[in-house]
């Protein structure tokens, strides 16, 4: 591998630079990468499988004054892909993490993943990285019994961000980590709550989730996918003793990938902006 400063472990700074003109500014930060083995594979473009999640979720519909009733990553975790109950009741929307979005065959939470590369014979190969300062918006939607009912949900908080660590297991809840996942949160991020807006009896909030480095999805040992868990930041009421509805909607509002086959080939360039998934329940 040839070895300059533009070249940082087999990511290339100028070319995803140059590649990715149209895409946001942050892409000057480079992270250091693993290298894979290069390869004299004839060129061709791959592709990538990409998603987006969400949940709304109310974990004890049988006790109004003892339950969680919005959104968090351990509290329902459903063993089905369209995270789906009834007791605990629960509706996921999107596209989950294949395998598991918070264990091994297990759905919930909120947030993003991508694919390493998929070649031209329909094989993963290489590596894809989402680009730093991406950013995930996940908006709450609470509908109140009436006007006078509305309050902000517990730990809303405008005044503090909150700092996400990347966490390569799951601290708790899942039994089993999926193995097709590099990470149970693939990279740090910093999340801000923004003043919630009400009119009436709706209040609507928006999470906003802005990634500090590279999510890399690489093939390697039948690992092929990577993620963004926005709901690592817990937004719920544990009290609902009237009618509430509540929609959960993620939505990427800037987000570039790069994908690169073999060390020192091509880089092809993914635009996941405007990707978006919502869940709607009822009490």
């Amino acid at each position: 591998m040839t070895s300059s400063s533009n070249t940082t472990n087999g990511l290339n700074r100028r070319a995803l630079i140059k590649g990715a003109a149209w895409s946001t500014p942050v892409i000057a930060t480079a992270a250091a990468v693993p290298a894979y083995a290069a390869s004299t594979d004839a060129l061709e473009t791959p592709t990538l499988k990409f998603g987006v999640f969400t949940q709304a979720f109310n974990s004890n519909p049988s006790n109004d004054f003892n339950t969680r009733y919005g959104l968090d990553s351990y509290t329902v975790q459903v063993p089905n892909i369209t995270a789906t109950s009834t007791t605990p009741q629960s509706l996921g929307g999107g596209t989950f993490t294949p395998g598991g979005s918070v264990g091994a065959g297990l759905y919930g939470g909120a947030g993003l993943w991508i694919s390493a590369p998929v070649n031209s014979k329909g094989e993963f190969q290489g590596s894809s990285w989402l680009y730093p300062q991406a950013h995930l918006q996940v908006t709450f939607e609470f509908t109140f019994p009436t006007a006078e009912d509305v309050t902000d949900p517990l730990l809303w908080d405008p005044e503090n961000d909150v700092e996400i660590p990347a966490l390569a297991k799951s601290e708790g809840g899942a039994k089993t980590n999926n193995p097709a996942v590099a990470a149970f949160n693939g990279i740090a991020y910093t999340a801000k709550f923004y003043e919630p807006v009400i009119e009436d009896n709706v209040w609507t909030g928006v999470l906003d989730i802005r990634t500090s480095d590279y999510l890399e999805a690489t093939a390697k040992d039948g690992v092929s996918y990577a993620q963004v868990l926005a709901s690592l930041v817990p937004v719920y009421f544990t009290e609902v003793t009237s009618s509430y509805t509540l929609t959960t909607t993620a939505q990427i509002t800037s987000g570039s990938v790069a994908m690169q086959l073999t060390e020192g080939g091509e880089y092809t360039f993914k635009d996941l902006a405007g990707l978006r998934a919502s869940a709607t329940i009822t009490r």
